[in-house]
Formats: structure tokens, sequence, C-alpha cells
């Protein structure tokens, strides 16, 4: 059996509450369809462990696991942002000014998206021009006084009868999305991140339990 590191890196925030921010959109199972998984058979302390080294190997910089108090409601909700620093937009865009404006940012972002484009002719490049963006977004939140660190991905499952299983279940799916990238698909990793674990709404929108 592989060992689950126990402590996430030093620069990761990792943070859990007893308050299930459940994703608006995102369906629950109904009681009876419930499942058991008797053979995971580990604390829930070691799942959660494994479940945040997985996301940190996916480039999560902040992680907040989100389970509801009473325990007859199993649900797990995993939200995470990958955010870089706001100072890499800089590098990103090309951008010398620290204080650039939005029409400057706007501009940079045209230049150098415009030869990665995934509708370019020539060729694309998905993962850059996703990079590209996020760094234009970044870069106006920081001259709006906007950049506080937001969790913008979500993964949600209730449907084992047991937070600790929902919780290694989830660890588990993270595990197989990341062999994308061991297979040379690191495009197809990263759109399946962006594309299924985009949070619509945000964290707290929810209200909680359904």
């Amino acid at each position: 059996m592989s060992t689950v590191k126990t402590k996430p890196k030093a620069d990761t925030e990792v943070k859990e509450e007893q308050t299930l921010l459940w994703p608006d959109g995102w369906d629950r199972t109904r009681v009876t369809a419930y499942q058991k998984r008797p053979q995971w058979k580990l604390p829930r302390e070691k799942y959660k462990a494994g479940l945040v080294r997985e996301l940190e190997l996916m480039g999560a910089v902040s992680i907040l696991i989100t389970r509801a108090a009473n325990e007859r409601d199993p649900g797990v909700a995993v939200w995470f942002s990958r955010a870089k620093p706001p100072e890499e937009w800089q590098d990103l865009l090309g951008i010398e000014s620290p204080l650039p404006t939005t029409e400057e940012i706007d501009r940079a972002f045209k230049i150098k998206a415009r030869p990665v484009h995934p509708d370019n002719p020539d060729g694309g490049d998905i993962v850059l021009f996703q990079k590209l963006d996020a760094a234009r977004r970044a870069a106006k939140d920081y001259v709006l006084g906007k950049h506080v660190q937001r969790h913008e991905f979500v993964m949600a499952l209730d449907l084992f009868s047991e937070a600790r299983w929902n919780m290694n279940a989830i660890r588990l799916a993270f595990n197989s999305l990341r062999r994308l990238q061991s297979l040379g698909m690191p495009s197809v990793l990263e759109r399946t991140i962006q594309k299924t674990f985009k949070a619509a709404l945000p964290m707290n929108a929810g209200g909680g339990q359904k």
C-alpha cells in the first residue's frame, strides 16, 4: 500500500469546514441510493491528506474541504484555487509597468494570445492561452485592488454513505485525471479542469446543504 503525505506543502493553504458548501447546479444523491465502501478502512484524516496531495500535484495553492457537521449527510465539497501569485502576470503578458491601465492589459493580452489562440489555423496552444487569460484577469484584479484568493474550482460528491469514503473517491478521481498528463495529454487535463471543475458561482452561493 502506498503511503500518503500527512502534511501539505508549506505554501499550500488548506482549510476544512464542517459546513457543507455544496455547489449550485450539482445534484444531490438520494438517501436510498447511498453506497458503501467498507474496503476503504483508513480514517478520514488519511484520505484528507491524500486528497490534499493530489490537488497539490495538480497545482492547487489554496484548498477548502467542506462537509456537514451532521454525519447523516456524507457529502463532501472540495473547493480549490490554482491561481498564480499576482506578480506573475507581468512576465506572462510582458508588461513592465507595476500599475498598467486595463486598456494596456487588454492590449498586451491580445498581442500574446493571438498566435496561441485555439482557433488559430496555424495551430494554437490552449494551455498557454488559458494561462494568458488567467494572467489578464489577475492583472486587472491587481490594478483594481481586487487581488484576493478565490476558490474557482470545485469537486463535490455524496454517492457514498460516509464522508471519508466520498473524500477518498474524490482523491482517486483526481489521481486518475493526473494520469492524462503522464500519458502526454496535458492539454486534455487542463481542458477537463477548466470545463468540468470550474465553479460557475461564488463559493457560498449554494447556501450549503440542499
